[in-house]
């Protein structure tokens, strides 16, 4: 398996495995705010590995790509069953 080293290779990887559109446009989404915080915490001096970060942004729900209902449910009910 190809190492994941951009957004790109997460977002690829994500379509190779099925994803739905909605679910690349909520990692999507949740990406833009995951930029906007990183902004703010590089701004007051924290050092972070931002790609790490935008990586582990992008891939948090995989999971979802065989829980789908899991994109309007809440997870934890996939969990109960």
């Amino acid at each position: 398996m190809k190492e994941l080293k951009s957004l790109n290779d997460a977002y690829e990887l994500l379509q190779q495995l099925g994803a739905s559109p909605k679910l690349i446009c909520h990692v999507r989404l949740v990406g833009e705010a995951a930029d906007l915080l990183l902004y703010k915490i590089e701004q007051i001096g924290i050092k972070v590995d931002a790609n790490f970060v935008r990586l582990g942004v992008a891939l948090h729900d995989a999971g979802k790509i065989i829980y789908t209902e899991e994109l309007t449910n809440k997870g934890y009910q996939q969990i109960l069953k």
